[in-house]
Formats: C-alpha cells, sequence, structure tokens
C-alpha cells in the first residue's frame, strides 16, 4: 500500500536534502520499524532526482546482483557487471559530472545474507565511491541489524555520513489522515495505530473508528489482523517465546521475577529476550525520574509500541472468536475505553513535548516516578526552573481541586524539594482551578489538545 498523501517527516527530509547538498560521497543509513514510512521518504526524497530506487530481497547475493544490474540497465542505461566491484564501477561513472542516488530499501537483508558484503563494499567505498558524487541511501527495518552498522566494529565504520532512525509520528498528525473524525476518535485511533503511517492509511475517515477496526484490526487476512506476529516472525528465530515474554509483560509482569512466572522462561535465560526486544523498540525500560539509571533496582517493562499492545490485548487471545465473527464488541468497546487510559497519558506526555517545540515550555526531560504505592503519571525536569508534575485521566466531568488536592500529596513522597507547578489532562472538568496550596496548576481538556492540532 503507497500513502496517498505524504504527511509531516521535515525534519527528515531536511537532513536528506543537507547531505544531498553537500560536496562529495554520501552513505546515509536510515532505519526503523517495519511501516513506520522508510520508503515512502525515500520516495518523496527523490522526486524528480536522478536516481536509482531498490528493493532488497533475502536471496544470494549473485542472484541481487543480477537483478540491481538489470533494474539499472532498464531506468539508467545497459551495464553487464560480473562483480559487485564492476556494479559499483559504473555507478562511480554516473556520478562523474551530477549527483547520483542510489537507494537500497532493506539493505538489511544484504547484511543478513551475507555479512562479508560489509567488507566487500567498505573496499568499493574506499577506493571507487569515496571521491565521487555518489549518495547511498541504506534502509532497514531489522533495527538490530542495522544499528550494528554504527558499531566501530563493524567494516562499514567511518564510512557512513549520516544515520537517522525513523519514529512513529506523533498523535498531532494523525488529523492529517483523519481529518474528520473528532479529538475523542483520534485518541482512539491512535490508541490502535500508534502514529504508524501505514496503519493510519488503512483507515477511512469516512467511517466511524469501531467500523475502521472492524474493517481492518479485527478482519482475518488484513495487514493489521496479523502484523503482531509478523513484527517478531520477521527478525527472531523464537516468535512465540518472545510473544509469550510481550503477553506477560502486557498483561501487568513488569519486573524479571513476575515475567519469568508468567511466561515460563527461568529467569537466567530472560535478560537476553528482554534486551533483543527493547533493542527492536517493542519494549522499553522505564525508570523514576529523580534516580540515575546505573544506581537503581526499580526498572519496570513496559510494551512500547501501541499496536503492538492493542494487538496482544484485543486481537490475538481473541483470534478464534474473530475467525468465527463472533467476538463481543460491546465488551470490547467497555475494555477499549478502559485502555484508553495508558493512551491519554502518552498523548498528555506528547503535550508538554510538543509545548517544547513551539517554545511555550522550557526543555524538560520528561518521566514518570514510582515507589511503593505511589506513582506519578508524568514528571518533566527542566535544567533550571520549576519542575512539572502531571497527571492525566480518560474521564469526563473531573473536579481539579479533587485532583490536584491528590497529586500534591503524592509530591510530598518525591525527593525534591524545589519549586514546581501541576499539570491535570482530562476528558472535560467541571471544576478548573488555578492555583492549588499556593502551587500553580494548569487544566488541559480535549478541547485544549484539539487547539493544539489546530495550530499544528
Amino acid at each position: 500500500m503507497i500513502l496517498k498523501k505524504f504527511v509531516d517527516r521535515e525534519k527528515e527530509l531536511k537532513f536528506l536534502e543537507k547531505r544531498y547538498g553537500s560536496n562529495g560521497f554520501e552513505f546515509i543509513i536510515l532505519y526503523g520499524r517495519r511501516r513506520v514510512g522508510k520508503t515512502r521518504l525515500v520516495w518523496e526524497f527523490m522526486k524528480k532526482r536522478p536516481g536509482l530506487y531498490f528493493m532488497a530481497r533475502k536471496e544470494r547475493m549473485k542472484l541481487e546482483l543480477r537483478r540491481i544490474s538489470e533494474k539499472f540497465s532498464k531506468e539508467i542505461r545497459y551495464v553487464n557487471p560480473r562483480t559487485w566491484d564492476e556494479f559499483f564501477s559504473e555507478l562511480a561513472k554516473e556520478s562523474e559530472s551530477k549527483r547520483f542516488i542510489l537507494a537500497i530499501d532493506e539493505f538489511s537483508y544484504w547484511v543478513e545474507s551475507d555479512p562479508n558484503f560489509l567488507t566487500t563494499l567498505q573496499s568499493i567505498i574506499d577506493e571507487k565511491l569515496s571521491k565521487t558524487n555518489l549518495m547511498i541511501i541504506a534502509t532497514g527495518s531489522l533495527i538490530g541489524t542495522m544499528e550494528s552498522l554504527l558499531s566501530y566494529k563493524n567494516p562499514l565504520y567511518g564510512r557512513r555520513t549520516g544515520d537517522w532512525k525513523l519514529e512513529p509520528l506523533p498523535f498531532w498528525v494523525v488529523h492529517d489522515f483523519l481529518p474528520r473524525y473528532s479529538i475523542k476518535d483520534l485518541i482512539r485511533m491512535y490508541g490502535l495505530t500508534g502514529g504508524i503511517p501505514l496503519y493510519l492509511e488503512s483507515m477511512d475517515s469516512s467511517l466511524s473508528w469501531l467500523e475502521n477496526m472492524k474493517n481492518t484490526v479485527f478482519s482475518k487476512g488484513h495487514i493489521l489482523y496479523s502484523d503482531g506476529y509478523r513484527l517478531l516472525a520477521d527478525e527472531l528465530r523464537e516468535p512465540y517465546t518472545y510473544l509469550n515474554i510481550l503477553l506477560a509483560i502486557n498483561e501487568g509482569a513488569t519486573k524479571l521475577a513476575e515475567i519469568s512466572s508468567k511466561s515460563g522462561i527461568p529467569v537466567t535465560n530472560l535478560p537476553k529476550y528482554l534486551k533483543t526486544l527493547e533493542h527492536m523498540r517493542v519494549l522499553a525500560r522505564e525508570y523514576p525520574v529523580f534516580k540515575e539509571k546505573k544506581k537503581t533496582t526499580k526498572a519496570l517493562w513496559k510494551v512500547n509500541d501501541n499496536y503492538m499492545r492493542f494487538w496482544l490485548s484485543f486481537v490475538y487471545p481473541y483470534a478464534d472468536e474473530i475467525d468465527l465473527g463472533t467476538y463481543d464488541f460491546q465488551r470490547f468497546k467497555v475494555q477499549y475505553n478502559q485502555y484508553l487510559g495508558l493512551v491519554f497519558e502518552e498523548i498528555s506526555r506528547q503535550y508538554l513535548v510538543e509545548l517544547m517545540k513551539r517554545g511555550k515550555l522550557p526543555s524538560i526531560r520528561i518521566g514518570r516516578w514510582w515507589h511503593k504505592d505511589k506513582e506519578i503519571d508524568m514528571v518533566g525536569i527542566p535544567k533550571e526552573g520549576p519542575v512539572v508534575f502531571g497527571e492525566a485521566k480518560w474521564k469526563d466531568d473531573l473536579d481539579a481541586r479533587v485532583m490536584a488536592e491528590s497529586l500534591y500529596e503524592r509530591i510530598k513522597y518525591v525527593p525534591y524539594d524545589g519549586e514546581y507547578e501541576m499539570w491535570l489532562f482530562g476528558k472535560g472538568f467541571k471544576k478548573k482551578v488555578r492555583k492549588y496550596e499556593g502551587v500553580k496548576v494548569k487544566c488541559v481538556d480535549l478541547r485544549g489538545i484539539e487547539r493544539m492540532i489546530r495550530k499544528k
């Protein structure tokens, strides 16, 4: 599926354009999660620029050389190289008098197929390409493999001239895909898609949020129905082992002993699996703010991908019901409304980040804080100035004074005694306050979040 509309990615395009405008050889590493929009970004960048786009496969490199040579012959000029050295010699000729782009999509497949290819490419860059106007863009979805290219031990170390990890789109651009949706429905869809362009492009703005979900993630054969498993199976040798770990964490196991007990994996073997999932950005470790990572044992594991969290919660456990057409959507609507509490927390943190980007809030480091039975949804720590303590509730008719009182009492347990302010987020407030016990209070409801979208 190709995006009908290219959305956001201004920073990424500017990065590529800057490297394109340099004088000399460029080798760019562009990587990120499957479906995040790497291919679409490259196509947008290559518009009206001389170059060759090539999608790599998990084939023997001899066959890949034939495929890329045939495409070059068809689109640029005839070549018949017998080796990779000869092929890149032809590319060097093509870039003698002008800038020429070679985009190799899913370059990580080549790395996996033949690790020795990197040594060959290193030699070719040093001997033939380093003095040319060639720009190579190598993309990949196998994050661990792509990040290995950045390592000091990798043959290509020192040859790359830039790298960029493509992240999912922020909540603020979901409206560009679903312009007819209300703010509540945008949040509901973000809870499923998590800002992945391909998933958002699957939705029809003329349908309700529930109809869209029924047609996609709850429809056998659709990419959203099966992509949770595909994300694991395409990169990992033991997908079901990793799936069991994710299910355990998604069901509330956040510490090693708990995860081991629920997944059935010995606690001594668990760290290597967790590290791999963290490397893929499917999992994340959270540390309470005000604690140094190396000095605390209070880290908690969480599923770090909205789509994966949704799939683990509402699709995989009910696959038989979905296939038979007996899935209980009334039950789902009730459960999903409860589930959206965590999604709303994430969006509230993004709201603070967006204020920083727009210069309306000092630069702050945002995280969570917890200790025993006390927890605070968000804490923003600036280099100087008041700390931000925040609370988010996916509820209507909130009493801001009651929320402020609860948050104020929990802040007393935080190892911090400086100046601070409180930010309260909710669907709507029946009563707002500007101060509590002398502390500045900011209330943000869905109308405030909607204004942020309109001012984007």
